[in-house]
């Protein structure tokens, strides 16, 4: 085993703000991201999967034991960074993201930047600067990311608590914490989910999704990801449904499209994209791993994809499908269906609203762990 060392970033915090920041830590440079969710827990303990009654069940594969004893509404979050020669390696861009200062008493902050540029920063436009990776000692390391955790969660609402540290570790450390954390997923009907360490064949029923979890969205555990991928299987049951051409809005990891490369007629044009250059490498080596028919994959965002497609499948934040509501509708054919989540369940009525505004039907919405997924079509 190697001596190489990685610089780790543990968080507590309220398990409401997990995904995102998850996403962030990762668009910030860390190699992996491993988060412990209550909720995910709680259903693994009380929710029968096979027949098989939760209460019984070992689920210290995929969760710390003290964690499980003391288990309350804060989750744990674990991100690690390349590590070398007493310095820790943060991208240029990510970083730049929440990078600005706060005034006034501790609680009472307001931020000193406003929404439409911290907005421009967080979605630029596609193909613009290249990844530029920065060099930082332990001291600054410590002192960006701190800062960083702290501003993305005061832009959301006032800062809640929460517990930082940071350390160097040794690589082997990692290994280990990482593959603990993730086991194999049962995406939908037909679809599982396996890290290319773990040695399963599913039975005859199911297709395998290889893919191991990298710095880019979409490791099949989320609630989100799940419910798109079922959506997808339902369609494929219906005769009626003749899908030729697909789109994959912000692919992250890719697992979307590969779900639709097992589900989709052999005939059906698969494409990706996603604004994230860094993204698309990752998604392109995931088509590549579980050998894929052609999936075209790029970075753009949905202004700049052209053509109509008979199937959109967005897994993207509630803003964004506020953004995109009048373009979903110019870039779907007459009879195609659109399927969004990312959605919390706070903001699905005012989601649902807007892509209505625009005419479409919701023929479907589904919730699962707090998040919403709907069928439009």
């Amino acid at each position: 085993m190697t001596n190489r060392q990685l610089w780790e970033v543990y968080l507590e915090i309220d398990a409401q703000y997990l995904e995102g920041i998850d996403l962030y830590l990762r668009r910030l440079g860390a190699l992996g991201v491993s988060v412990e969710d209550p909720s995910d827990a709680i259903a693994l303990l009380q929710d029968p999967i096979d027949g098989e009654s939760g209460a019984n069940r070992d689920v210290s594969i995929f969760f710390d034991p003290a964690y499980l004893e003391g288990l309350q509404s804060s989750g744990r979050v674990r991100a690690w960074f390349a590590f070398e020669d007493g310095e820790v390696a943060i991208l240029k861009e990510a970083r730049s993201i929440f990078d600005f200062d706060f005034e006034g008493e501790e609680d009472e902050m307001e931020m000193q930047i406003d929404e439409a540029t911290l907005f421009e920063r967080f979605y630029p436009q596609a193909g613009g600067q290249a990844i530029v990776e920065e060099r930082h000692s332990l001291a600054e390391a410590d002192d960006i990311i701190s800062k960083q955790v702290r501003n993305y969660l005061g832009f959301f609402d006032a800062v809640p608590d929460y517990f930082f540290e940071a350390k160097v570790i040794a690589e082997c450390d990692y290994l280990e914490a990482y593959k603990a954390h993730y086991g194999r997923i049962d995406l939908c009907p037909g679809l599982v989910v396996v890290p290319s360490w773990l040695d399963f064949e599913p039975d005859c029923s199911q297709a395998k999704i290889e893919l191991d979890p990298e710095s880019a969205f979409g490791t099949g555990m989320h609630a989100t990801t799940a419910l798109c991928a079922g959506l997808i299987s339902d369609l494929t049951q219906s005769s009626s449904t003749q899908i030729r051409r697909a789109l994959d809005l912000g692919t992250g990891s890719g697992i979307l499209a590969i779900a639709m490369d097992r589900l989709l007629a052999a005939t059906a044009e698969i494409e990706a994209c996603d604004i994230d250059a860094n993204a698309i490498r990752v998604a392109q080596r995931n088509f590549e791993k579980n050998h894929c028919r052609v999936i075209t994959s790029r970075v753009a965002s949905l202004e700049e994809e052209g053509g109509a497609y008979d199937l959109i499948v967005a897994n993207l934040i509630s803003d964004l499908h506020l953004y995109f509501a009048e373009r979903y509708r110019k870039r779907l054919s007459a009879t195609g269906k659109l399927i969004l989540s990312g959605v919390i369940s706070e903001r699905a009525c005012e989601v649902r609203a807007a892509i209505e505004a625009e005419g479409f039907i919701c023929r479907e919405q589904r919730e699962r762990d707090n998040w919403v997924a709907f069928l439009f079509e």
